[in-house]
């Protein structure tokens, strides 16, 4: 389970940079004055600030990528390996960290993880799976076992694959409005369903995979 992180704004005034005196605006591996390496910050940044991002379920990836590996070029430990114990510790600590954020918000669906983790605060504590394809999953265990096996999967495949299409229409349904509006409990609440029935999707997926396998 990933560490719990906060969702931080702005740093006070009186944060300066060590090497420059300059006011740091924002939580941030280096000075924008003088390009000095700060260090790790006791409360860390939420992933997106580190990358100069607002939290979002849509973004650039190929510029994220491209943020990432000018970020980890820059705080790599082998290229603070003369400098002071201080500065060596807080380039390790920048490079893990970034690393970390990196993987957590590359693709859509560790990004909408970690989202509905910042706004956890806001989701009902209990929430129902789609029953329907529970139900049609646990007909075809069933059927798995009669001599129609091979049809029923391929029946079932189809139907999971129309699934999994309309839980990618509904994610980018609320992407859209969650980029364009602060997001609201109704909003959040919906993205937690749509992700709690992609987990299920996906392994209803894995499983189904395994059967195939059985099956050839």
């Amino acid at each position: 389970m990933r560490p719990k992180v906060v969702v931080v704004g702005l740093l006070s005034q009186s944060n300066n940079c060590l090497s420059c005196g300059s006011s740091l605006q924002h939580v941030s591996p280096f000075c924008l004055s003088c390009k000095a390496l700060q260090p790790f910050p006791p409360s860390p940044p939420h992933f997106f600030e580190v990358f100069g991002l607002e939290p979002a379920l849509e973004i650039d990836e190929t510029a994220l990528r491209n943020k990432f590996y000018e970020l980890s070029k820059k705080v790599h430990p082998d290229g603070h390996a003369l400098q002071d114990p201080l500065q060596k510790m807080s380039a390790s600590r920048w490079s893990t960290f970034i690393n970390r954020a990196y993987q957590n918000l590359k693709d859509s669906q560790a990004r909408t993880e970690y989202v509905l983790e910042l706004f956890s605060s806001e989701i009902p504590t209990q929430r129902a799976l789609p029953t329907d394809l529970a139900e049609a999953y646990f007909e075809l265990q069933e059927r798995l076992l009669e001599n129609d096996a091979q049809r029923a999967l391929d029946t079932f495949t189809e139907q999971l694959a129309a699934e999994e299409k309309n839980c990618l229409k509904e994610w980018h349904r609320i992407a859209k409005l969650w980029d364009q509006n602060k997001p609201s409990k109704e909003l959040i609440s919906q993205l937690q369903t749509c992700w709690d029935k992609q987990k299920f999707l996906n392994s209803i997926r894995s499983n189904l995979e395994k059967h195939k396998k059985d099956l050839s």
